[in-house]
């Protein structure tokens, strides 16, 4: 009996209790209750607003704290009025015999551990000075929308439908769609957004000045998709400037940033010695990149465009020794020994004797 009373009197404190708590906010001020409101509403908002992650500014953070500790300096230039990093190594000579620009490919870092860094690191004990120009990263089309099969008939039948209806009922819907994209237009000229064409060579215009100041001559050096960088700079240096100046494509790939040119076409543009280090394809259908380039440089009539075939190994870390003694005899050989062998020639010709002032009728055998 005494169950049965403990019993009941537990119901009855937990139906009381839960009574209580679902009529608590009814017995709520209604000035607390719109204070409640708002505050719900404020924290659904800032929720919903968060920054976007930038990987790529931390990365070129963390290498710039890793080169500290080494013999390369992180040099601050700026372009486009964008403050940016320049990994620069020094020459061992006092004086270096030139310089290395480098354009890292779109997919890696500036100090990428094939190709990239073997070479920046290590032509400097040749009397070589080396940059890096860093870049942000790259934007590339985006992908197409997917839509069902069902969705897809449908709109081709509205569209089929739509195409017999006459221009006077077409021409107001233009116009008013019209208006929406003229006003994106005046809210974008508001804040100017650089594509990585425009950042990228107004960073290559910036770091080729800094170089020049210690050695005439540069030679821009295109890695993969950096190739296409590369070749557009030097494809828009005046042929009057292009004396001391070389292009040398590693593996040279088009980029697929959305703003990048087309490479094959550029190559027809340049005006100054290139070289083509390049792997065969393994499978290819149409014409190879390769040729392509090839036939576009004659096309163009280049003095020279030379191809240097290389192993499909040499862009691994295991090809790193290899492409490193073909770059650094294709500059000594290619490179500083004809402009040396210019210099000789200019030095060994005669220099033309200076002009005397002589008076009317004096002889000119009199010394």
């Amino acid at each position: 009996m005494k169950k049965i009373i403990l019993l009941s009197l537990l119901g009855c404190f937990n139906y009381n209790f839960s009574y209580a708590s679902s009529h608590a906010d009814d017995a709520k001020p209604a000035d607390t209750q719109a204070a409640q409101a708002n505050s719900d509403e404020t924290q659904s908002a800032t929720s919903v607003t968060r920054v976007l992650p930038k990987p790529r500014s931390g990365l070129e953070r963390d290498l710039a704290l890793l080169m500290q500790n080494s013999l390369t300096e992180v040099v601050q230039l700026s372009a486009l009025d964008q403050q940016f990093d320049l990994y620069y190594l020094e020459a061992d000579a006092k004086k270096p015999v030139g310089s290395l620009l480098f354009f890292p490919d779109d997919r890696t870092h500036s100090n990428w551990p094939v190709t990239l860094a073997p070479l920046r690191a290590g032509l400097p004990r040749y009397n070589w000075q080396t940059a890096v120009i860093t870049q942000p990263v790259a934007e590339l089309a985006a992908p197409p929308e997917r839509t069902l099969y069902a969705q897809a008939t449908a709109t081709e039948e509205k569209t089929g439908d739509d195409s017999t209806t006459d221009d006077s009922t077409a021409q107001p819907a233009t116009e008013d769609s019209a208006e929406p994209s003229s006003a994106t237009d005046a809210g974008s000229d508001k804040s100017t957004e650089y594509t990585l064409a425009e950042i990228t060579m107004a960073r290559a215009t910036a770091a080729s000045k800094m170089l020049k100041e210690k050695s005439a001559l540069l030679v821009l050096v295109g890695i993969g998709q950096g190739a296409t960088w590369a070749t557009a700079y030097a494809a828009g240096i005046d042929k009057s400037a292009t004396a001391n100046i070389r292009l040398l494509l590693i593996n040279p790939q088009q980029s697929a940033d959305i703003s990048a040119p087309n490479l094959i076409e550029l190559i027809g543009d340049l005006k100054l010695d290139t070289f083509d280090i390049y792997s065969l394809p393994q499978n290819s259908s149409g014409i190879p990149s390769h040729l392509a380039r090839k036939r576009a440089a004659n096309r163009a009539d280049m003095d020279q465009y030379l191809q240097i075939t290389a192993p499909s190994s040499a862009w691994s870390q295991a090809g790193n020794n290899w492409l490193f003694r073909k770059v650094q005899g294709l500059l000594k050989n290619q490179v500083l020994k004809p402009l040396q062998q210019k210099a000789a020639e200019q030095a060994a010709q005669p220099k033309p004797a200076k002009k005397r002032n002589l008076r009317p009728g004096s002889n000119t055998n009199n010394s």
